[in-house]
């Protein structure tokens, strides 16, 4: 009878408070983390919405920009790299 041999467990990447499969492609990692910057700026902005005027808003405001500045920052990172240009003598 053949015995199916499992693939041995995938190494894993440990942080304090989360682990990382260690063949996660940097793209994939970088469309994950654009993900997440998009959840916790939604978060944020529903909560500032709900809290307007209450004393500490103004730092979840400053921090939904930095999610959204952080987001961006993925976007351009996530693209295709475009041609070179070229120019003519």
């Amino acid at each position: 009878m053949n015995n199916p041999i499992p693939d041995p467990p995938r190494k894993l990447i440990h942080t304090p408070y989360l682990s990382i499969h260690s063949d996660l492609s940097p793209e994939d990692a970088l469309a994950y983390a654009a993900q997440l910057l998009q959840s916790i700026e939604d978060v944020l902005d529903e909560y500032c919405l709900a809290s307007a005027g209450a004393p500490g808003v103004g730092m979840l405001i400053g921090a939904a920009h930095a999610a959204r500045t952080g987001q961006a920052l993925l976007g351009h990172a996530l693209q295709p790299p475009s041609p070179a240009l070229t120019t003519t003598p």
